[in-house]
């Protein structure tokens, strides 16, 4: 089960079902923690180091922390300092819908810089909600 978080945290919710189980209070005190987490010294470690350092590779921070590169992505990625950004959200997208729809003068490039995004978020907002745009 440790394998596994989902597995593990499913175990866990279906075990605190069961109030009437004998032995819950002493199975509670011997839970282990899986061996794949990665402990909060750690993580805070990598996000100390990846703020000193923003260009250092996610490698040279692992080594220095003793986890796999891997693991020093996913962490960066969750708290959204990895190379990948975050989409927009589905709300923002509507409003630059809406902003392209009322303001036709205006070409693409000037609502991407008016809503601070790029160019391409507003080309497919556009285009999904289907909105007859001029594309300068």
């Amino acid at each position: 089960m440790t394998l596994s978080p989902e597995k593990y945290n499913k175990f866990l919710r279906m075990m605190n079902l069961y109030q009437e189980f004998e032995g819950l209070t002493e199975w509670r005190n011997n839970l282990q923690k899986p061996h794949n987490k990665i402990s909060q010294e750690k993580i805070n470690k990598i996000l100390e180091l990846h703020n000193l350092h923003p260009v250092c590779p996610a490698w040279k921070i692992a080594e220095q922390v003793g986890v796999s590169d891997i693991k020093v992505q996913r962490i960066l990625k969750e708290n959204n300092l990895g190379k990948r950004v975050i989409k927009t959200p589905e709300s923002k997208r509507q409003e630059i819908t809406i902003f392209a729809n009322e303001n036709q003068n205006l070409t693409q490039k000037q609502i991407a810089e008016i809503f601070n995004v790029h160019e391409n978020v507003v080309r497919r907002a556009v285009s999904k909600y289907a909105i007859s745009y001029r594309k300068l």
